[in-house]
């Protein structure tokens, strides 16, 4: 006698509202139903089904069997309550494990700092995250997993998530550990689901996809997900030296230009340049001008946002002195190029950008995961 095969189980975080509505109607459920638990799940953050307590004690445990919560969990929270930043180390289901940020800000809404890999194969020599290598692409369901999570310590913070009209306030930046157009079917995925009124809800607007500079995934995202904001990790106008600080980049700088060039044509977006400051690498006035003649020639609207080295253990690299910053970015801005500087955030908790590694915890805390030769999933 056959026997049916089980059904597969089901992320939760991976459907939207008219797929679980359609799961209940199979059920004979009605469809208010799946409201309730969107409500729960995106509203209230609960990640168990057995707390849904407006819901049936049938459904709920019908539910535990044919959906799952992505099986990550929190190790470790280091908070550094003065600047209002929490890094979270997140463990995946195989034992591997990333780093999520969470940041209050001034003057906007909260921000989740999501990584996109386990490691990255870009290697950037100035970066903590570059010393790993490439471990692996991370799935959809794990960086929802994290930005669930980071929702959660949010509103531990005493952040509120919610704007008046019900929508996430929250700002996610796709800037934590990975390149994340190598992963851009992943990356995308959580898009799409950030984006969708029913679950989390976050405006385009309010996404931020940060690249070394893949032309492929910079391509891609024009063509697919040209309302988010794209930030591109220059670091130096000179290609060769650019070249030198990033020492795996997939694409020459005149390449990636175009890339971005048709990416501000498609989108209506301002690109932003994001330029790390290395005393005595890249911040001379001269560099400075190369700079201005780069953005010069860019054409479209732009920001240059400067971003002051954060240190970082065993790198043999500096912050310049704030009149280097300062003589730098005036140049920049008596030229007339829009430029700001990034406001720095939890460095005494390596948290800051260029510093994540799941470094700052116990040693027993680290992943004992070997790197990966690079396969991309896009």
């Amino acid at each position: 006698m056959n026997h049916p095969e089980p059904e597969e189980a089901l992320s939760l975080l991976g459907l939207d509202l008219e797929s679980i509505r359609s799961l209940f109607k199979t059920w004979d459920e009605p469809v208010y139903r799946a409201d309730q638990v969107f409500d729960w799940t995106y509203r209230k953050l609960e990640p168990s089904f057995d707390a849904m307590s407006n819901v049936p004690r049938s459904l709920r445990d019908r539910l535990a069997s044919r959906l799952f919560f992505p099986t990550s969990r929190v190790v470790t929270i280091l908070d550094d309550a003065q600047e209002q930043t929490a890094k979270l180390l997140i463990e995946l289901e195989d034992g591997e494990r990333v780093e999520c940020v969470a940041l209050v800000n001034r003057n906007r809404g909260p921000t989740l700092c999501v990584s996109s890999q386990v490691g990255c194969p870009m290697a950037c020599v100035f970066c903590a995250t570059g010393l790993m290598g490439s471990i692996r692409n991370l799935t959809t369901d794990e960086i929802l997993a994290q930005i669930f999570r980071g929702l959660i310590q949010l509103a531990k913070m005493g952040v509120k998530p919610e704007t008046t009209s019900g929508t996430l306030s929250t700002n996610v930046v796709f800037m934590g550990m990975g390149e994340p157009l190598v992963n851009t079917v992943a990356v995308f995925g959580a898009i799409k689901a950030l984006t969708d009124p029913d679950r989390f809800g976050i405006g385009a607007r309010r996404i931020t996809v940060s690249t070394v500079g893949v032309t492929k995934g910079i391509r891609q995202l024009t063509k697919l997900q040209p309302r988010v904001n794209l930030a591109f990790s220059l670091h130096h106008a000179d290609p060769r030296a650019r070249q030198a600080l990033i020492e795996k980049s997939f694409s020459p700088l005149d390449e990636l230009m175009l890339a971005l060039k048709d990416y501000a044509k498609v989108s209506g977006r301002l690109v932003t340049f994001e330029y790390v400051l290395l005393d005595g690498i890249n911040d001379s006035d001269d560099q400075a001008r190369l700079l201005v003649r780069l953005m010069e020639s860019f054409g479209y609207p732009h920001l240059v946002n400067i971003i002051p080295y954060n240190p970082v253990r065993g790198l043999p690299y500096n912050t310049p002195s704030r009149g280097r910053i300062q003589s730098f970015m005036g140049i920049l801005e008596s030229s007339g190029i829009r430029v700001t500087r990034r406001r720095t955030q939890g460095t005494r908790i390596d948290a800051a950008c260029g510093q994540l590694a799941r470094t700052g915890y116990e040693p027993s805390e680290t992943s004992t995961g070997k790197p990966l030769e690079h396969s991309s999933q896009s």
